[in-house]
Parts: C-alpha cells; structure tokens; sequence
C-alpha cells in the first residue's frame, strides 16, 4: 500500500490505549470479523463482468483479483471491530463527560434522565419512533417531569442488534 502507515495505538482523551490486531482478542468479544470468501468473490467478478461496460468491467474484475483475492479466509480488522473492541476496557473513555453532555444546556436545566439502553425503532424497517413504546415512556417522562414512570420493556441499542451497522 501506497503511503500507508501502521498504527499500533490511539490517544483517547489523553490516555493511549494499544490497537489490538489479534483475531482472537475480538473472537472473544463476541466481535466476528468479516471474512470475504471464494464464493463471494467469483460472483462479484462475474457480475462486474455480466453488467458494467467492458473497460470498467476489467478494471472492476482486476481489482476484485489482486486487492481483494490475497484477503481471502484473512481476519481484516475493521474500524468497528476495533471500536466496539474497546467498549469493554475503556468505555467511560468512549462517552460523553458531564461537561460535555451539557455543552448548549442552560446550567438551570436539570438531567431529567438518562438511558443507557432503550428500545430504537428500526427507521429503515418502517418502524417510527411514535411506534415505539420506550419512546412513548420518554414522552410520558418528559411531560410529569418525573424518570420514574420509565420502565425499560427490552433495549435494542447494543450494537449486537444493529450488525450492519459499520457497513452503511
């Protein structure tokens, strides 16, 4: 790879924080790493070849071969693996600080509530919020001004439920 550079760790607030590139610190996580195979592969190249114009259809297949056939069966650490992989050891590093939660709030605005897990309606599934019952609870939160008419009925927020999530 052209001009590419090797990270072995990230600052996160002031506190560096290794990259793990070991497949199975991530396994372990619970965090599959996504293996391109054979037969994912050959139908990619005969579809470029079957739909895009001659030269693009080359140019597709060439890059198919030789950027993406050496991958084949490899782990590949991806961005969100590596996210997701840092959530268990450093996740008050990831968050929002107080300070940081009230930036734009009026210092008289008190915290009415705050959720770390919530059922989200899958917008592109048609689900809309008005749908969703943790939503109508916030609502109802929000309206008497009091966090203890919430009950949390089940919450989807982990991104275990959202898998193609660091693909959109």
């Amino acid at each position: 790879m052209k001009n590419a550079r090797i990270l072995v760790d990230v600052r996160i607030r002031g506190q560096v924080i290794p990259i793990r590139t070991d497949e199975n610190y991530y396994w372990a996580r619970k965090l599959d790493s996504d293996r391109i195979t054979d037969e994912q592969l050959d139908p990619w190249i005969k579809a470029a070849r079957d739909h895009l114009p001659p030269d693009a259809a080359a140019e597709q297949a060439r890059w198919y071969e030789e950027e993406l056939r050496p991958k084949v069966g490899r782990f590949e650490l991806r961005t969100w693996h590596f996210a997701r992989g840092l959530v268990p050891e450093h996740r008050e590093l990831l968050l929002a600080t107080e300070a940081e939660r009230r930036l734009g709030v009026p210092a008289d605005l008190p915290m009415l509530i705050q959720l770390d897990d919530w059922y989200h309606p899958d917008l592109l599934e048609g689900e809309l919020p008005r749908s969703s019952d943790s939503f109508k609870q916030l609502a109802r939160v929000i309206a008497q001004k009091d966090p203890k008419v919430y009950r949390c009925t089940g919450g989807n927020v982990h991104w275990s439920n959202w898998p193609t999530s660091g693909s959109l």
